[in-house]
C-alpha cells in the first residue's frame, strides 16, 4: 500500500532547496552589477583635460608650438549698405502750369546723360499764352497810367477837388506795377525771358529744361500727353557726389568715428576698394535700430563706377588696439566652444598637455585675440600644428 504524503510534508522537504536557489540568484545579480559600476567609475576617471604621452610618442607626433604675442588689431565691423546720392543731386522735373506735350528731344531715354539747361521737351499751354498776353498788356498800359498819374498830381496841387482823381490815378499806376512784377515772377519760374515779350513776341511752345546735369532715371511723358503741376515728367540723378550708405547696428554705434577706414570688396568695380567715413547719422532708424554711415571711396575712378541703389558688403575698421593673440590654427572649436592645447609639463618620463577653454575676440591677419579666465605663465607653449592628433587622444571632434 502506497503512502500518501500531505502537502505540509512536501513543503517542509523542498524548503531548503528553495532557499538555496534564491541565494544563488542574489549572488548572480550582484556579480552582474559590479562590472557595470566599475566601468562607470573608470569612465569618470578617464574624463580629464590633461593628456599624457611618452617622450617617444611626443617625438613621433611632430608637433609645432606658438607663444602668446601682443599685436595691434583693428576690429572689423561687418556691415551692409547701398550706394546713395544726396537729395540735392536728385531732380524731379515737372511744370507749374497745365498743358500738353508738344515734342520730345532725342535725349530723354533712361540712362541718357543730359547737361544742365538742355531742353528735354516742349509743351503748349493756353495758360502760358495768357500769362504772356497779360504781361504784354500791362507793360503797354504802364506808360499811359504813369502819365495820367503825373497829370492828375499836377492838377491836384492847383485844385483841391481834383485830389480824389489824383489818388485814383496813383492807385491804378501802383496796381499795374504790381501786376507786372507778379507776371514777371511767373515767367521767371517758367524760365522765360521777358525781353521778347516786351517786343510784342508771344511764344506758343514752352520748353522743359534740365535743372541739373546727370542721367535720366525715369521718363514719364509722351507726345500729346496732358500734364499738370503735380505730374513728374522726368527724374534726373547726378553721380557727382555718389557715395555708400552703410547700416550699423545700435550695439556698434559707439565704436564709430569720422575718418575711420572702410573696406569694400566687390568684383563689380575691381575687387577691394578702401574709403573713409565722412558723415555719421545722429538718430536710429527702423525696428532694428540702425545708424546711417556715409562713406566716400578713396579712388574717384572706382567711385564713378558705382550705380545708385547698388547693394554692397563692407567692413569698418575700428580704431586699432593692443591685444594678446595666438595664431588662428591654435584655436580648437568644439560644440560652440573654443579651446587650446598647452604644454603643461615635459620630463624624461612623460609629456603632459592640457586642454584649456579660452574666449576669443578679434581675428585679423591669421592672428586671434585670446582671453583666459586665469593668468597664463609667460613663455607657455601652445600647440599650433598637429592639433588633430591631440583631439583624437582627448576624444573630441574638431569642428
Amino acid at each position: 500500500m502506497k503512502k500518501i504524503h500531505s502537502s505540509t510534508e512536501l513543503y517542509s522537504v523542498n524548503q531548503p532547496s528553495a532557499i538555496l536557489i534564491f541565494s544563488l540568484f542574489l549572488v548572480m545579480i550582484s556579480c552582474k552589477e559590479k562590472p557595470t559600476n566599475e566601468l562607470k567609475e573608470e569612465a569618470q576617471t578617464s574624463v580629464s583635460n590633461e593628456i599624457s604621452v611618452s617622450p617617444t610618442q611626443f617625438k613621433n607626433m611632430s608637433l609645432e608650438f606658438a607663444e602668446i604675442t601682443e599685436n595691434t588689431l583693428s576690429e572689423e565691423l561687418k556691415v551692409t549698405g547701398m550706394t546713395d546720392i544726396p537729395p540735392d543731386n536728385i531732380a524731379s522735373v515737372s511744370m507749374p502750369i497745365n498743358g500738353f506735350v508738344k515734342t520730345l528731344t532725342h535725349n530723354v531715354l533712361e540712362g541718357k546723360f543730359v547737361a544742365k539747361g538742355s531742353v528735354l521737351a516742349t509743351m503748349q499751354s493756353m495758360e502760358f499764352v495768357q500769362i504772356q498776353q497779360d504781361y504784354l498788356q500791362a507793360i503797354t498800359h504802364t506808360d499811359y497810367l504813369e502819365k495820367e498819374f503825373e497829370r492828375q498830381k499836377t492838377l491836384a496841387n492847383q485844385d483841391a477837388i481834383a485830389q480824389k482823381k489824383a489818388q485814383q490815378a496813383e492807385t491804378d499806376f501802383r496796381v499795374n506795377q504790381n501786376l507786372i512784377k507778379g507776371l514777371e515772377a511767373k515767367l521767371k519760374i517758367l524760365n522765360i525771358s521777358t525781353e521778347n515779350i516786351k517786343k510784342g513776341e508771344i511764344q506758343a511752345n514752352l520748353p522743359v529744361f534740365a535743372p541739373i546735369s546727370g542721367f535720366i532715371k525715369s521718363s514719364n511723358i509722351n507726345i500729346g500727353k496732358n500734364i499738370s503741376p503735380s505730374d513728374v515728367l522726368f527724374e534726373i540723378i547726378s553721380k557727382e557726389h555718389i557715395h555708400i550708405e552703410l547700416k550699423v547696428l545700435e550695439r556698434d554705434a559707439f565704436k564709430l568715428q569720422d575718418g575711420q577706414k572702410v573696406v569694400v570688396n566687390d568684383a563689380r568695380f575691381g575687387g577691394e576698394a578702401s574709403g573713409k567715413i565722412f558723415l555719421i547719422g545722429k538718430s536710429f532708424e527702423g525696428e532694428n535700430k540702425t545708424l546711417n554711415v556715409h562713406v566716400h571711396l578713396d579712388n574717384e575712378a572706382v567711385e564713378a563706377k558705382l550705380i545708385p541703389e547698388m547693394f554692397v558688403n563692407a567692413k569698418i575698421l575700428v580704431e586699432p588696439r593692443k591685444a594678446m593673440t595666438l595664431p588662428e590654427n591654435c584655436i580648437l572649436r568644439e560644440n560652440n566652444q573654443t579651446f587650446v592645447f598647452l604644454l603643461k609639463n615635459q620630463d624624461t618620463k612623460t609629456v603632459l598637455f592640457e586642454k584649456k577653454a579660452v574666449k576669443i575676440g578679434i581675428s585679423q591677419n591669421e592672428k586671434t585675440e585670446v582671453i583666459f579666465d586665469e593668468m597664463i605663465p609667460q613663455n607657455t607653449k601652445f600647440v599650433s600644428k598637429g592639433i588633430n592628433t591631440l583631439v583624437g587622444l582627448s576624444g573630441g571632434e574638431e569642428e
